[in-house]
C-alpha cells in the first residue's frame, strides 16, 4: 500500500529502498523457515518455501525499479562504450560526428 499512496510523490524512490530493505530483511526468516520445515502462512511444503525464495530477489528488484530508485533500462550503447573504453581514452560520444569526404583533384 506504501507504493501507491507515494506512486507520484517525491518520496517514491525512498519508499522504493525502504521496502526493498524490507524484503532483504525477512529472507534470513524466510530461509530458517525452509532449512527447519516450519508451516506458516500457507507455506506447508519445502518445495513452496523454496519457490518464494527464488522470488525473494524478484521483489527486490521490482521494489528498486518499480519506484525508480535505480534506473529500469539502460541503453545497450552505453554498456558497450564502457565494456570497451580503454583507460585514459575518452569514449565516443552519444551524438555521432558526421563525416565528410575530401574529394581529390582530378589530373588531366
Amino acid at each position: 500500500m506504501a507504493l501507491l499512496a507515494t506512486w507520484r510523490q517525491p518520496y517514491r524512490a525512498l519508499v522504493g529502498v525502504a521496502t526493498a530493505a524490507f524484503f532483504v530483511a525477512i529472507l534470513p526468516g524466510n530461509i530458517a523457515q525452509l532449512t527447519e520445515h516450519r508451516d506458516a502462512f500457507g507455506l506447508n511444503t519445502d518445495t513452496a518455501r523454496a519457490i518464494r525464495l527464488l522470488f525473494q530477489p524478484v521483489l527486490v528488484l521490482w521494489a528498486l525499479i518499480a519506484t525508480n530508485a535505480i534506473p529500469a533500462r539502460v541503453s545497450v550503447r552505453s554498456l558497450t562504450q564502457r565494456r570497451h573504453a580503454r583507460p585514459g581514452l575518452r569514449t565516443m560520444t552519444a551524438c555521432p560526428v558526421k563525416q565528410t569526404r575530401q574529394v581529390q583533384p582530378v589530373s588531366t
